[in-house]
């Protein structure tokens, strides 16, 4: 019986590069519909939307300390502030609800996305790719 190997879609030059920098800084593989996820804003596979332990966080994440111009903050530094988590109004709340998209639904989920955003971006910080300036307070 032969095994059908799909292989990866191909992503333009500086979309890769920018992939393996990550893949190897936070010594992960990411899947195919979190590139497509973090840098083409595609929406989660419905295999994926409901899932726990997917990924999804990390890809949000991703995308938050990767964008270059989200409409809700047009290139300024985003400020998150862990007091301001669930009061609705607040830019941190604000960035963490568009950026975490259904995973910021409670308190508990907006701390553990705050969490692995500022992991991720501090990682990220000692290697070679352009970020979003994030201040984590």
């Amino acid at each position: 019986m032969k095994v059908k190997v799909v292989p990866m879609r191909e992503y333009p030059q500086e979309i890769e590069e920018t992939v393996q920098k990550i893949n190897k800084c936070l010594n992960i593989s990411l899947f195919d519909w979190q590139i497509g996820y973090i840098f083409y804003n595609k929406p989660l596979p419905k295999e994926i939307s409901f899932a726990r332990r997917a990924g999804k966080t990390l890809a949000a994440a991703l995308r938050m300390c990767l964008s270059k111009a989200e409409p809700i903050c047009l290139r300024e530094p985003i400020c998150l502030r862990r007091r301001d988590i669930v009061l609705e109004g607040t830019e941190t709340h604000k960035v963490l609800s568009y950026f975490g998209d259904e995973d910021v639904a409670n308190k508990c989920r907006m701390n553990i996305f705050y969490e692995t955003a500022k992991e991720v971006y501090f990682s990220l910080k000692n290697i070679d790719v352009e970020l979003r300036e994030i201040i984590f307070e």
